[in-house]
């Protein structure tokens, strides 16, 4: 067995297209493609559909947190699913030119050799062509920066809002969150259950395990929720406004200040939005706080 493993440092590359697809994959099998996508770019270069992608059971174990036990059973499920899981991809029809949905599987084979706990794939065409010919329209991010996503939804969410440079805003509607983030069922109908069954705990996850700080706040037409839009603050953002000697900002604001300015009622007063809830309030303004977008916040200390 060849001892080539993924590493936190590897990095998975999605085309933007891929990565606003449907995927159908659980979530073991989303870690598994995730795993695959970062061997591929490690060891398989120039990717091809001939490529066998190994992955192996102790890598998934370590990456994820997992037992070892836990391990061989999810990678043997994908063994056996995995060719049937389709993607759904958006396009364009080559005859006519009209709007198209292009389905492929994931992989078009696989083989898992339970002995020494070792899944190989090879994933189609279509596919590759989304991972390692991506040219411009791509998401990159390292394996580290979603290894302890537990949630689908985060996972997906994640990549959304990692697609473009950040720091960013990104709107979006509740037609395409339910779309990107595959939410299904009609308990999920309703905003309000959306935001606090599938948005509030994948934000959650976000802001605590990944490199992406993540704050929301609803966009009304009428008294209607029609969607979210998103500020999004890096690791790598945050550290360079914090260096950067351009910048008039003599310190952020600690852990507990923070705490005392956001329940002071003249701040609310200055920054708050008419309607807005306080989890909203606090949720919209941490991350201005934090690149040093208030710079008067001293003032309601105390």
């Amino acid at each position: 067995m060849s001892n080539l493993p993924v590493k936190d440092s590897s990095i998975v590359v999605k085309s933007n297209n891929m990565i606003e697809s449907a995927h159908g994959l659980t979530l073991a099998e989303q870690r598994i493609i995730t795993m695959a996508i970062a061997w591929s770019r490690d060891y398989a270069e120039p990717l091809n559909i001939e490529s066998w992608v190994e992955i192996r059971a102790d890598n998934y174990a370590e990456l994820f947190s997992v037992d070892i036990d836990t391990a061989y059973k999810q990678m043997r499920g994908a063994a056996k699913d995995l060719t049937e899981r389709k993607i759904k991809l958006k396009g364009l029809d080559i005859k006519t030119g009209l709007r198209a949905t292009y389905l492929a599987n994931w992989v078009s084979a696989a083989i898992y050799v339970e002995s020494i706990g070792v899944i190989r794939v090879r994933f189609d065409e279509m596919v590759i062509a989304c991972i390692s010919q991506v040219e411009r329209s791509f998401t990159s991010y390292k394996v580290s920066n979603i290894k302890k996503l537990s949630s689908l939804y985060a996972i997906r969410l994640y990549a959304i809002l990692r697609q473009f440079k950040v720091p960013k805003k990104r709107y979006l509607t509740i037609q395409e969150i339910r779309e990107y983030l595959e939410v299904e069922g009609a308990s999920y109908g309703r905003p309000d259950n959306l935001k606090a069954r599938v948005l509030e705990p994948a934000v959650k996850q976000i802001n605590e395990q990944t490199d992406l700080t993540v704050s929301y706040q609803r966009v009304l037409q009428g008294r209607a929720t029609v969607g979210y839009e998103f500020t999004i603050l890096s690791s790598d953002d945050i550290k360079q406004i914090v260096d950067q000697p351009s910048r008039v900002i003599d310190r952020l604001p600690t852990g507990k200040e923070l705490a005392q300015v956001l329940v002071n009622p003249a701040f609310g007063g200055k920054y708050a939005q008419a309607g807005e809830s306080q989890f909203d309030f606090e949720r919209r303004i941490r991350p201005l706080l934090a690149d040093g977008k208030i710079q008067d916040w001293r003032r309601f200390i105390g």
